[in-house]
């Protein structure tokens, strides 16, 4: 099963294409958002499951343009991908909870110790050589949407 991994943000976001079985990072790399929305449109996605996507999640905090332009850019990112594709977003909190299973309040060094625990080490020729900055959080959606983590979903309070 391949799953496509998206950290977004406002002016560019990181993605990561994973295959689960066995796991094999294929691509990882940050973008322009508008690159990355015209590379969803228009590879053939004969091999791919599932398209996952981090979503911002309200935390009762002022928040300013950067948070709003992320928000634009997920659902850009949603309107491109093909019918037969599945579209799962997750929140934050929910993905470190599941990357960091026992961890109490994980920061994002948490995940990527727990992703390199799990997968293995980041030198040439280890399944995670390549993922740097932004893609471990494009890689902890991919895992979280593959180990059928808590999706995103709206919730007045």
């Amino acid at each position: 099963m391949t799953i496509i991994g998206i950290d977004p943000g406002p002016t560019q976001s990181a993605v990561v294409q994973v295959e689960f079985d066995p796991f094999r990072v294929s691509l990882a790399t940050i973008g322009p958002n508008e690159e990355m929305r015209v590379w969803l449109q228009t590879r053939h996605h004969e091999d791919t499951a599932v398209v996952a996507c981090e979503m911002l999640q309200s935390y009762g905090l002022a928040v300013g343009r950067e948070c709003f332009e992320t928000v634009y850019w997920v659902g850009r990112f949603a309107e491109c991908v093909p019918a037969h594709i599945r579209w799962k977003r997750y929140a934050r909190p929910t993905i470190k909870a599941h990357v960091c299973d026992g961890v109490r309040r994980p920061k994002d060094p948490d995940v990527r110790q727990a992703l390199i625990l799990r997968f293995g080490g980041t030198r040439k020729g280890q399944p995670l050589y390549g993922v740097v900055k932004d893609m471990w959080a494009a890689l902890a959606v991919a895992v979280a949407c593959h180990d059928g983590a808590e999706e995103w979903e709206w919730k007045l309070v």
